[in-house]
């Protein structure tokens, strides 16, 4: 399972990581963005969008899209420690 969060969806180090894992047909790809037409969106298995602003402090960073994203994130973990079933891993002995 490969989690990536981007609030435009083409933040370009983490659409180059997905598209790596793209082909490999172990990985589930889910992305937290707020675009919901991006690239990283279109080559996740699961989309999860927000549509907060994006206001810019001093031209430089935005807080204010963390905080839906974070959110998304604490529920989907809450889920996902719920549903152990879900994720089935094999280990690997050497």
């Amino acid at each position: 399972l490969i989690i990536t969060i981007s609030n435009s969806g083409e933040t370009p180090d983490v659409v180059d990581m997905v598209a790596y894992y793209q082909p490999l047909l172990d990985f589930e790809r889910v992305c937290i963005t707020g675009n919901g037409n991006s690239t990283l969106a279109r080559i996740s298995n699961i989309v999860l969008t927000h549509q907060a602003p994006e206001p810019r402090k001093y031209g430089l960073f935005d807080n204010s899209s963390q905080i839906p994203t974070m959110l998304i994130l604490e529920k989907l973990l809450e889920e996902i420690s719920n549903h152990p079933d879900l994720f089935k891993y094999q280990s690997i002995d050497r």
